[in-house]
């Protein structure tokens, strides 16, 4: 009995020194709040509403990623301690797309991440303050002059500088290749059932008096594609409270049901059109530039944990950061979301369409044992947990994650590249069907070589009669051992 009691108290001791530590963090997400994709000659967009730009980062915008930069500080420096104070470039690798809003956006969360606040014992004095930010109005040598009132740190003090890399999602900027992803964009607009009934519903409410107020010098049909740029025109001005009012008076529109209609064409033309079940070249397009870097680093940081966490202050690369940022697009986001929905069989229900500043996120955690006492029980298996807008999607070890990934056909660079080039062919996003069909043909051809090899060798053990005949070795109509008597 009393050995009973000591180990239920070591189990106990064991069991409350277990603590959830994150070592990893992989986030994607989609730039903030921006003006519409297309305005008129006067600067209007679909609702009339004056834009001063074409798709650009508002202010609402860049809020929404300060703010989500705040929490996430919250999250991976104060609360889990994943992250420095500070800004470490061995902690941390910044991914962007190369267009403003996306790059925007991810400074704003950056500054969140990163706060003035968080240098408090180097607070800039106003004089500082007064040159340095932004020194547009002194010379070069005023700079100099100044640089030890500056301490040679202002701007850093004033604004955490963190690097950030380009990714190019369609490589580059060749006609040629955005041709093609657009060919795929629109593949089957004219034939997904969702895409015809939303657009007859949307044309028998609204075509009419729409047409109506478009007057024919704008629009003449309101077709998939059109519906949609209105879409996108009346999210932008709701987000920005843009006054719609007189545009659903003119046209007598329930605004409440638009707006909610407007939501439903948006995810349709994501999840249907985009990204639908024939088009799963483009997941795999988009996805083999974000999935292969996630791993890559994940793989990193797990081996890293194994090690002890060794300090990376002296090494010259950066490919062992303990969190991955990637300032990406809806699409880009929809493509990642739909990848996983798709290849680990999950319901298509929980596809969510990406809101400005939605986010998913990866993380790896360990189960952490009380290091004084059980130092071989440090680590336990690495769980891997994926979120998107805070919805866990999945929880598993990161084993049963590689084990399905490896399953999934993903694309190299140089394969993306043949590919929008037209070099190649679609992958099959089924692998063990590739290998089947192939040991078929394999066993196939090695039959038939087998039959061709036996045919050969019984002609050359069965002589011809004309070969017996000239050997002597047959007489015509007289037996053998006849010939013999």
């Amino acid at each position: 009995m009393l050995l009973t009691y000591i180990l239920l108290i070591i189990l106990y001791i064991i069991n409350s020194s277990k603590s959830e530590k994150i070592i990893f963090a992989g986030i994607h997400f989609r730039h903030g709040a921006r003006g519409p994709l297309k305005l008129n000659g006067n600067g209007q967009d679909l609702l009339g509403i004056n834009w001063s730009s074409t798709g650009e980062l508002t202010t609402t915008g860049k809020m929404m990623h300060y703010l989500l930069g705040l929490r996430n500080r919250q999250r991976y420096i104060t609360e889990y301690k994943l992250l420095s104070e500070k800004f470490d470039q061995h902690e941390l690798v910044v991914y962007c797309s190369d267009l403003n809003r996306t790059l925007l956006s991810v400074a704003s969360q950056l500054q969140g991440l990163y706060p003035i606040d968080s240098n408090k014992e180097e607070i800039i004095s106003k004089e500082q303050l007064d040159v340095a930010v932004p020194p547009v109005n002194i010379t070069f040598d005023e700079i100099n002059e100044t640089k030890n009132s500056l301490n040679e740190s202002a701007l850093p003090n004033f604004m955490t500088i963190i690097p950030v890399h380009f990714i190019d999602f369609l490589i580059d900027n060749s006609d040629e290749c955005n041709q093609k992803i657009n060919k795929l964009h629109m593949k089957n607009v004219k034939t997904k059932e969702s895409i015809i009934n939303s657009t007859n519903n949307f044309k028998k409410k609204y075509s009419d008096k729409l047409l109506k107020y478009y007057n024919d010098s704008i629009i003449t049909n309101l077709n998939f594609t059109i519906i949609t740029a209105i879409c996108d025109a009346t999210v932008a001005d709701l987000i920005e409270k843009r006054n719609m009012t007189d545009f659903f008076f003119q046209n007598n529109i329930n605004g409440e049901d638009f707006i909610k209609e407007c939501y439903d064409i948006l995810e349709i033309n994501f999840r249907d059109n985009l990204f639908s079940d024939d088009n799963n070249e483009l997941l795999l397009f988009y996805n083999s530039f974000i999935i292969e870097r996630i791993i890559h680093y994940m793989k990193k940081r797990i081996d890293d944990d194994i090690k002890g966490d060794v300090s990376k202050a002296n090494a010259s690369d950066y490919s062992s950061p303990k969190m991955f940022i990637l300032s990406g697009h809806d699409t880009t986001l929809t493509a990642q979301e739909l990848f996983f929905i798709k290849f680990f069989n999950f319901s298509l229900d929980s596809y969510t369409f990406p809101t400005f500043a939605s986010q998913t996120i990866f993380e790896i955690t360990r189960e952490e044992v009380n290091n004084d006492s059980r130092k071989d029980l440090k680590y336990s298996n690495y769980t891997l947990y994926h979120y998107f807008n805070d919805n866990l999607v999945f929880k598993m070890t990161f084993d049963q994650f590689m084990d399905q990934m490896d399953k999934i056909v993903l694309w190299k660079s140089n394969d993306m590249k043949k590919f929008c080039y037209g070099e190649n062919q679609k992958p099959s996003l089924t692998p063990n069907i590739i290998i089947i069909i192939g040991m078929g043909i394999f066993v196939l051809v090695l039959i038939i070589i087998i039959i061709i090899l036996c045919v050969k060798i019984k002609n050359k053990k069965t002589p011809s009669l004309d070969d017996e005949l000239q050997k002597g070795n047959l007489i015509i109509g007289i037996p053998s051992d006849e010939k013999e008597d």
